[in-house]
Formats: C-alpha cells, structure tokens, sequence
C-alpha cells in the first residue's frame, strides 16, 4: 500500500467516508480507465473554474451550489485538500 494510500485510510474523516464508498479516491483513480480520468479532471476543473473564477463563492457556497453537494462533504472535501486551494486562490487574488 502506498504512504498516500496509507494516510487516506488512516484519516478520521476520509478513512471513514471512503469506507463508505468501499475504496479509496486513489484506488478509484488508479482503476479507472483513462478516458474515465479525462472526464473526471474535466469535470472537475470546469467546476472550480466556476466556483472559484467565476463566481468567486465560499467554500461552503462552491460545494453546496456548484458542486451540488450537502453538509455531508464538506469535512471530507477538507480533508482532500479543496479548502487549501480555494483559500490559496482567495489569498492570490486579496495580493492583486
């Protein structure tokens, strides 16, 4: 097992919720075909293009509005490192 794949399972809040899906973001990346990978990067990166370029939203307000996800992700999106990007992005712009 991989050092990431490692310290994803041991995380008190993506440990569990990754055994709720039964696996972790790794191995799902890891197993996905590589057009599956495409649409996800694609997917995502239009995503927070809009959330954090475009509307410039919270955290909370990209996750629930953009994202169309609930309360249920937002620690674990944490955990992910999403809230580190959105307030680097945040950061960069106050800087401009």
């Amino acid at each position: 097992m991989s050092k990431e794949l490692e310290e994803q399972k041991a995380s008190p809040i993506l440990g569990g919720r990754w055994d709720w899906y039964g696996e972790s973001p790794t191995v799902w990346w890891e197993d996905a075909s590589p057009e599956t990978r495409e649409m996800a990067f694609l997917a995502v990166t239009a995503l927070m293009h809009k959330a954090e370029l475009q509307h410039k939203g919270s955290y909370r307000w990209a996750l629930y509005n953009v994202f169309g996800f609930d309360e249920g992700m937002y620690a674990a999106a944490m955990e992910a490192g999403y809230m580190d990007i959105h307030n680097a992005l945040v950061r960069a712009s106050e800087e401009e």
